[in-house]
């Protein structure tokens, strides 16, 4: 729970509230000054400045903005509910062995379809392959370690790197709370909106990055799918550790599957 993790875990709720309440101050005494810009344009008959719908505008993103952390918080906390929704409902359907509940693991579910897990956990198997009686036992071996060491650094990278965006998400998020208030005030300088640091970029990193966390949950349960629905047409014998040991026997039976489905 990023809520939690943030007030619980870490302390830094305290920290964002006043962050916040700072930029909140200093995007007031902007508004304020627009008042009084506004306000002398009024006197000076000065049309293009004095207009009455810039003072509607002001008016609104002057009550908006003090509201401006809770918005983005509603915003935050829907999305990772949604992520966490789909985690769970992943988690539930793939959780249950011979109706025995079991962990659930995001690696463990990418793995053992491939049967990955019993392959390379153990030296015994790499024993086996360097004692083979046809020869070339020590060379095999070698390059069933790497093939295992290879495979597996592949999958790790992966999850290595979705879980660095993560990281990168929550970090933002907390630059997203802290800069709302500045970013609400910038909505009233047209040239300034648009900019990188104005109201429309602000907003467009705030809806991408609450959408990702849910997108990835999704099609990280469609490749959980795949692999449970492709592994009981690869048979328990026919992993990548049987492939390396004996090639041309499971190349030309049904070794190839175990590839396509790992490269899908």
């Amino acid at each position: 729970n990023f809520r939690d993790t943030l007030q619980n875990e870490m302390q830094l709720m305290p920290v964002i509230n006043g962050g916040w309440t700072f930029f909140r101050d200093i995007a007031n005494i902007i508004m304020i000054g627009m008042f009084v810009f506004i306000a002398m344009s009024l006197i000076l008959g000065l049309k293009e400045y004095g207009q009455k719908k810039l003072i509607a505008r002001v008016l609104i993103i002057a009550v908006l903005m003090n509201f401006s952390l809770l918005f983005t918080k509603i915003i935050i906390d829907s999305s990772n509910f949604l992520a966490y929704a789909i985690y769970s409902q992943t988690a539930g359907a793939a959780t249950t062995a011979g109706g025995t509940p079991q962990p659930f693991s995001v690696a463990d579910k990418i793995l053992a379809p491939l049967h990955i897990t019993g392959t390379w956990d153990t030296a015994a198997l790499a024993s086996k392959v360097y004692n083979e009686p046809n020869g070339g036992g020590v060379w095999k071996s070698v390059f069933f370690g790497l093939l295992g060491f290879l495979i597996l650094s592949l999958l790790a990278m992966v999850i290595l790197y979705g879980a660095f965006l993560i990281i990168a998400r929550a970090i933002l998020f907390i630059v997203l709370m802290l800069s709302a208030p500045l970013a609400y005030v910038t909505y009233l300088a047209p040239h300034f909106e648009a900019s990188q640091f104005g109201w429309t970029n602000w907003w467009k990193s705030l809806i991408n990055n609450a959408a990702f966390a849910p997108l990835m949950m999704i099609f990280l349960s469609i490749s959980i799918l795949i692999f449970q629905t492709a592994s009981p047409a690869l048979g328990v014998q026919d992993t990548i550790g049987n492939l390396v040991a004996d090639p041309q026997r499971q190349v030309l039976a049904d070794g190839w599957k175990v590839i396509f489905v790992y490269v899908l």
